[in-house]
């Protein structure tokens, strides 16, 4: 029968308990990537997942993190207004002023502008302008090509081609303005 433990030394079950209160758990893990428990919190896995895209279109170096410049694009290409004052003043308070910006801290810069969209609409369609390569009013399999090779992010065709028949509603193989803008209200992005 084993010797019973001196009532002074705690069991390690308590010690465990101890440190899971006490310490705050900063980010958890989604898609094989860490992130933050605000982001959790305020977005779904699936905005997640489509602003982990955007990121990833604007990340040229493909470093994992966003210049200052890519961050405004980024955003602009989601449909917020913003110009490079407002990023650098963003970066400044949710980046400890670091000029890269990670995953993380850009979609803490999308939590906070979304509270600031005034004009839904115009916003939206403002961001629909960056994916309408040839200015024809649609988006189009090849504009997402275009877009992914110009910013040399590697995204399946079939993934691709998915994204178009998801949004497209009318049947001709593009993502026209309506349709882009019920795609993004339905995501919640915009809300």
């Amino acid at each position: 029968m084993p010797k019973p433990l001196p009532p002074n030394i705690p069991l390690l079950g308590e010690n465990l308990l101890h440190v899971l209160k006490t310490h705050e758990v900063e980010e958890k893990e989604l898609h094989n990537m860490k992130i933050g428990v605000r982001a959790l919190d305020e977005l779904t896995p699936q905005e997640i997942r489509d602003l982990k895209l955007v990121f990833d279109v604007f990340d040229s170096d493909l470093d994992g993190n966003l210049s200052l410049a890519e961050v405004r694009l980024a955003l602009r290409a989601l449909g917020f207004k913003t110009d490079m004052d407002q990023v650098h003043k963003m970066a400044t308070e949710l980046n400890k002023g670091l000029v890269a910006t990670d995953f993380n801290a850009f979609l803490n810069f999308v939590i906070d502008r979304q509270g600031d969209v005034r004009d839904l609409h115009d916003e939206i369609v403002l961001g629909f302008k960056h994916f309408d390569l040839d200015g024809t009013g649609k988006v189009t399999l090849a504009n997402l090509k275009k877009l992914c090779r110009d910013y040399k992010v590697r995204i399946p065709d079939s993934e691709l081609e998915e994204m178009i028949q998801e949004a497209d509603t009318n049947g001709d193989n593009a993502v026209d303005v309506e349709e882009f803008v019920k795609v993004m209200m339905q995501t919640h992005m915009y809300s």
